[in-house]
């Protein structure tokens, strides 16, 4: 079965996988091999599928939930049964049915059709792989850093409006999760049009003016 942009069935069901994290790789690593493709493939994947998520309210989960992990500890480390690998196909197969389902109503609804208030963004390269996820309501920014590769230097995030020079939004932890409020006169530029990147710069308690480099990872924002 075809994925939405054309890529044959097999090759779209790996990356839509790893996106999300139903396959037997590291979760936290690249793809193995250096293949380029199906990272761009998988951040493609994670970008719609962040897209949906933007658009589900928070929701605690019920206390019996977090009785279940508790009694999951306590019986030991018993491994968890692997789910049959044709029916996963299948499983996923149909993940990306609906998702080019939706992605097609998406292109559909009119103009006018209420916003969530929030927006999203998958920010991607080569060993490198940020979530971030904003919420126009509170202007607070949440960002998640699942990889960045090894070397000198710090992951920064930056704003990439059309028109404007990169706006440096500050550092991030080389990995977890951070939260940023959102400058009241960039709040404007989250939109469809403009972008996030990563760049790798040096320790600083105060966000650079420009960057030292290029982008080593970037990834258009989403609003939902």
């Amino acid at each position: 079965m075809p994925d939405p942009n054309g890529q044959n069935g097999e090759d779209a069901v790996r990356a839509a996988e790893r996106a999300l994290r139903l396959d037997d790789e590291d979760r936290t690593e690249p793809p193995r091999g250096g293949d380029e493709a199906l990272a761009a493939e998988i951040a493609r994947w994670e970008v719609r599928f962040a897209a949906f998520a933007a658009l589900a309210p928070d929701v605690p989960p019920p206390a019996r939930v977090w009785d279940r992990i508790e009694a999951a500890i306590d019986a030991g480390d018993a491994a968890p049964p692997q789910p049959n690998r044709r029916r996963r196909a299948w499983l996923v197969g149909g993940v990306i049915a609906a998702a080019a389902a939706c992605l097609l109503l998406f292109v559909t609804i009119p103009a006018t059709s209420p916003r969530t208030g929030v927006a999203v963004a998958t920010i991607a390269g080569a060993d490198t792989r940020v979530l971030a996820r904003y919420d126009r309501r509170t202007g607070r920014m949440r960002v998640d850093v699942q990889a960045f590769g090894a070397g000198r230097g710090v992951p920064e995030l930056w704003l990439l409006a059309p028109g404007r020079e990169p706006v440096s939004l500050g550092q991030l932890p080389s990995r977890g999760p951070a939260e940023m409020d959102m400058p009241r006169h960039l709040r404007p530029l989250i939109d469809g049009s403009a972008r996030l990147a990563i760049t790798r710069e040096a320790p600083s308690p105060t966000p650079h003016r420009v960057p030292s480099g290029d982008p080593i990872a970037q990834g258009r924002i989403i609003a939902a």
